[in-house]
């Protein structure tokens, strides 16, 4: 193998920067013609903007490397990166490829072809290994065709700037194949969008090492300028059989995992879980509740000794999601949590606004399976309140990093991560980081305050509105709580045993009572008291189903104009929580 016109380039610690950086701009560029290829594994459109997000979280990771920062850093930061902010299931099989590159690459300082190669192979087998029902004509396919190529081209002594350039024909002709591995591409006249995402990673990392410039005026990363690549367009490729519509929107039938037969709406719930080895309780579980395009990512906690683990799955409704990550929480802790409706033909909710930017992200901190999954029902992308401040604090600001440039609205939920909220805007502030990040914070000191505030979240609306509109409505609302207590005590409302139960408002014990039914309706009348249009009851992990039943009925025969709402919570530590708006 000759070496050409290639110049050596090292692939090292400068080169990888580079490429994280390219590659985000890249994906910047092409997010929207990438969302318009996206039929499958459901018809969305939201695959190039998924893999944006998860490559701009992965370079914000970078950015926060000191200068001094080795080649396995910058790749291992790369790939914790993208696994944190991984969105949908392309975002994360991308984020386990990058993994298995930073495994390959942990002990090389400055990378040559063979271990580029090897560190390819392991970013494939380890996607394709992350992926309960592997399918080809996806991006699976595309990279285990650039892993092939590429130690095909090692063991033939090529240099980088060979191998990558070879590598980005031979995925770019896998790409085109695509359309006829999937009915559903075939119908739709189209290739797959996340093996399109993988091919403008590829040429970003291909131009930064030196490669062969892609060609001008493609609108895509395919092809090199060798002359033995397939042919370009303006558009992305079709094989020359395909029927050229004349437009790089086409319809977007609905289709499951086969890739053949009609799908439904659906929901797609990602988390992050650790604790346990849930990888195939989780697996079955999901299954048994109608779960398919199951990605399930693993690597070690940074906090703890054991495995967390990044769920990604599609539900066909609202009751199985809820159930799903009912299924999390028996078998490990939820630590994070995404959901998101998958909707036809465009985004699902919040991620792009109407003049075609990002728009505002909701954070809320939640305690509780149930509590969990509502706010992330509503919009949010949620953080458990079940960790220490140290681990809640790092977990924020993974995600403010992530979506650096989105204007966000954060929910504490709690009067101590009140406290966590405050200094992180205030972090914000003198690092002027305000001019590229907006952050506002709700004054929401419980969940029924930012059940409230949640309600009222418009990602169309304008910020400054929508925050006020958000603020209006937690400060509307009267909140209190019912406690079992674990050991006897006093306070201003008099002694308590353990097992009585208590009525908190406003942080301070209110009343007290052995039947926690009696002094959960003389807390509901406490509170409407001054008057309300809707309750909110959110029963706790230990709260009788009978309780509430008991509280429904005398409410709907006492205050028959009432707007009762229950929220199964599933918090073990209140046995009730009531809200009055």
């Amino acid at each position: 193998m000759t070496s050409g016109s290639h110049s050596a380039v090292a692939f090292n610690a400068h080169v990888a920067r580079a490429w994280s950086r390219r590659a985000v701009a890249q994906l910047k560029q092409e997010r929207e013609a990438i969302d318009d290829l996206n039929v499958f594994p459901v018809p969305d459109g939201d695959t190039g903007t998924n893999l944006f997000f998860t490559l701009r979280s992965a370079n914000a990771a970078v950015d926060r490397l000191p200068a001094s920062a080795s080649l396995p850093d910058v790749i291992g930061a790369m790939a914790t990166g993208a696994l944190r902010g991984a969105r949908g299931n392309s975002g994360l099989i991308l984020s386990v490829a990058l993994r298995g590159c930073a495994d390959a690459l942990e002990t090389i300082e400055v990378a040559d072809s063979n271990s580029l190669a090897r560190a390819l192979m392991l970013a494939s087998s380890r996607a394709r290994r992350a992926v309960a029902d592997p399918v080809e004509g996806t991006m699976l396919t595309v990279l285990a065709a650039i892993a092939e190529e590429a130690q095909a081209q090692a063991e033939a002594g090529a240099s980088i700037p060979e191998m990558l350039t070879h590598c980005r024909t031979v995925g770019a002709s896998a790409l085109q194949a695509t359309t006829e591995q999937l009915e559903v591409l075939a119908e739709a006249d189209v290739v797959d969008a996340g093996a399109t995402g993988i091919i403008e990673l590829l040429s970003a990392l291909c131009e930064v090492a030196g490669g062969e410039p892609r060609l001008t005026g493609t609108g895509s990363a395919l092809g090199g300028s060798t002359g033995s690549g397939p042919s370009t367009s303006n558009q992305h490729p079709r094989p020359a059989s395909s029927n050229q519509r004349g437009s790089n929107r086409h319809p977007r039938p609905a289709h499951p995992a086969s890739g053949t037969a009609p799908n439904r709406p659906g929901v797609e719930v990602v988390a992050r879980v650790e604790g346990g080895s849930p990888a195939d309780t989780l697996s079955q579980g999901l299954s048994a509740l109608g779960g398919d395009s199951l990605v399930i990512s693993e690597e070690p906690s940074r906090f703890r000794e054991r495995t967390s683990f990044i769920v990604h799955v599609h539900l066909p409704d609202d009751l199985s999601a809820r159930a799903a990550v009912g299924l999390f929480a028996e078998v490990a802790d939820v630590m994070e949590l995404r959901v998101e409706p998958l909707v036809e033909g465009g985004h699902g909710r919040g991620a792009i606004d109407a003049e075609g930017g990002f728009g505002p992200l909701m954070i809320a901190l939640a305690r509780g399976a149930g509590l969990m999954y509502t706010f992330a029902a509503a919009g949010a992308e949620v953080l458990s309140l079940d960790v220490k401040a140290d681990e809640l604090a790092a977990s924020l600001w993974d995600v403010i990093d992530g979506n650096a440039g989105r204007p966000m609205i954060l929910l504490p939920n709690n009067s101590i991560a009140m406290g966590l909220a405050r200094d992180v805007e205030a972090r914000m502030t003198s690092q002027q980081q305000g001019a590229e990040t907006e952050l506002a914070v709700i004054p929401a000191r419980g969940h029924v305050q930012g059940l409230a505030a949640a309600a009222v979240f418009d990602p169309a609306a304008g910020f400054r509105q929508l925050t006020a509109s958000m603020t209006a409505a937690a400060a509307g609302t009267r909140q209190a709580a019912v406690f079992i207590a674990e050991h006897p005590g006093n306070s201003a409302a008099g002694a308590w045993r353990e097992g009585d139960a208590l009525a908190r408002i406003n942080g301070s014990i209110r009343a007290i009572d052995p039947d926690p039914g009696e002094l959960s309706w003389r807390l509901v009348e406490r509170l409407l008291g001054a008057g309300g249009e809707i309750i909110t009851l959110v029963p706790g992990a230990h709260c009788p189903a009978a309780l509430i039943s008991s509280l429904r009925e005398r409410l709907e025969r006492e205050y028959p104009d009432l707007d009762v709402s229950v929220i199964d919570g599933k918090q073990e530590t209140a046995l009730l929580l009531v809200g009055v708006e």
